[in-house]
């Protein structure tokens, strides 16, 4: 840690009961290096943080910081996102209006004082606006770029990425003095994302921006260790690793191992991500929601331990040849066996064809197992049109109605909903798939959200487990639970014995969610 550090100084006056963490000293030491030593390797700075490690709270920070040392100093902050801009000047102003900064550096006085564009008398302030917004004002004295892709959709789409660097090289080109740095925060999520493709051309030419580049991984180890590459010098220093008394206390900013570490060396491994560069999942989220080893596998499949089987179908029908795909995705359910996916299908059709597929589909599980399976089909679009045909030609057929009103319309937080039967080996496969179709589905299931993959399996896969969710459907109706979970509420009811009700019931309540307070299930319950 550098001594007398004015940017860790300012951070321990603001906040008087805060322990900074390990990376976020070296994250302020960097800071330092870039924005008052004018370190020749450190001319603009990159800080590579998971999602929930305070990105922009150590954003607001360094801009405030900027302002106590200096008043006369002119900032310029583009984020991903109008709200994000707004989020974070008005950290930052919260900061320069607190006590403490009026007890310790001086009295703000504003001549214009809207939150996300104020000015100072001494002349300096802060402009504050997404890439895409209106990025006028002055000219800057520093840029600060806070978490510039919004998400894995924007990294991953290459229309979108480069209408991000356009907008960045735009942005920047005619708002800096001569010499102004530039810091910027963000997590990886591809490998020649903005911060990659920067950290590119700086190597390509030496007369672009170069960069002092520090990267926390979410778990550090021997192939994913931190460290701050210099791309002047080309020199990469690792950082050593140690833990703070934020991390023993577990404090606001302790360094969050809750990660699995497992999860986290798998994604290393894949091809989609960079491997040092790693900061999560490439989700845009925390983790996957069906990653590859979730799956179980069963032998065989027998008739008589069949309860449930519902086809879940993601439909995309139009009127050229040309259609998205469509798939079907066959789940069975028995206490015994828990939920078996029997089988699926994508391909490209056009209505008729799929009327016929779905319903050709329908009648071969129901021959094959003795069981009449329901159909799960959203009501919108094409949907809505494969119903009505359905009802009309093949009226034998049963539905199963979700409550569409009550269900997330964004399919991450669809497929959320049915994560917990998947993610702790509750779903199993047919040992009897060839390896290239169990490999398929599986690569598809852990490239949701993906969006060189296609989405229609994992959707058929979400709406055929959307019956078993919950207190809705099936699962609220039939009070179904498999036999592992009839084993965890045998083990969760012996705790009575030992500890009290209300600490027993939270417990159960975690790990069955609203189907604990089913008046069905307490009947279960008290047997």
């Amino acid at each position: 840690m550098i001594r007398n550090n004015p940017f860790i100084l300012f951070a321990e006056r603001m906040f008087p009961e805060l322990t900074l963490d390990w990376f976020q000293i070296e994250a302020l030491d960097l800071a330092y290096r870039c924005w008052v030593l004018k370190d020749l390797d450190c001319t603009n700075l990159q800080l590579w943080l998971p999602t929930g490690y305070g990105k922009s709270w150590l954003m607001q920070l360094i801009g405030a910081c900027i302002l106590a040392l200096d008043p006369t100093r002119k900032i310029q902050l583009g984020t991903n996102s109008n709200e994000l801009a707004r989020e974070d000047s008005s950290g930052i102003y919260a900061l320069v209006t607190s006590p403490y900064f009026a007890e310790h550096y001086y009295t703000p006085e504003f001549v214009a004082e809207p939150i996300a564009n104020f000015k100072l008398k001494q002349g300096g302030g802060l402009h504050a606006a997404s890439l895409s917004g209106q990025q006028l004002g002055w000219r800057a004295d520093v840029y600060l770029l806070d978490d510039p892709t919004k998400s894995f959709g924007d990294a991953w789409t290459e229309g979108q990425a480069k209408n991000l660097r356009l907008r960045y090289q735009a942005a920047l080109s005619t708002r800096l003095t001569p010499g102004a740095p530039i810091i910027l925060t963000a997590q990886r999520l591809k490998v020649d994302d903005l911060p990659g493709w920067l950290r590119e051309k700086a190597y390509q030419n030496p007369l672009n921006k170069q960069w002092a580049i520090a990267c926390f991984p979410m778990v550090p180890n021997e192939k994913q260790y931190p460290y701050i590459e210099y791309t002047r010098s080309k020199k990469i220093h690792k950082i050593k690793l140690y833990k703070t008394l934020a991390s023993v206390k577990g404090t606001r900013f302790s360094f969050d191992e809750r990660q699995s570490a497992e999860r986290i060396q798998t994604a290393s491994d894949s091809p989609i991500v960079s491997n040092a560069m790693l900061q999560q999942w490439p989700s845009a989220d925390d983790e996957l929601i069906w990653p590859a080893d979730c799956w179980r596998e069963i032998d065989s499949i027998p008739t008589d331990q069949i309860q449930f089987i519902n086809i879940g179908v993601d439909t995309a029908i139009k009127t050229a040849g040309t259609n998205d795909f469509s798939a079907w995705c066959p789940v069975a359910y028995g206490p015994q066996i828990g939920y078996v996916v029997l089988d699926y299908i994508e391909t490209r059709v056009r209505t008729q064809q799929l009327v016929d597929l779905t319903y050709n589909l329908w009648e071969r599980i129901r021959n094959q197992y003795r069981i009449e399976p329901r159909l799960s089909i959203e009501r919108a679009g094409s949907g809505e049109q494969l119903c009505n045909l359905l009802e009309s030609q093949h009226p034998e057929v049963k539905f199963f109605e979700p409550n569409t009103t009550a269900l997330q319309q964004k399919k991450r937080l669809r497929a959320i909903g049915v994560q917990g039967f998947t993610d702790v080996g509750g779903v199993s496969l047919p040992a009897s798939w060839k390896p290239e179709k169990k490999q398929h589905f599986v690569e598809t299931m852990v490239n949701f959200g993906n969006p060189s993959w296609h989405d229609d399996l994992c959707d058929s896969y979400v709406w055929a487990m959307i019956p078993f969710a919950g207190t809705r459907g099936l699962r609220k109706k039939e009070g179904l639970m498999t036999q592992q979970e009839t084993e965890q509420l045998v083990e969760h009811l012996e705790l009575k014995n030992f500890l009290d009700d209300a600490i027993v019931d939270e417990a159960y309540r975690q790990e069955f969610g609203d189907l604990w307070d089913d008046p069905d299930f307490e009947n279960f319950k008290l047997e």
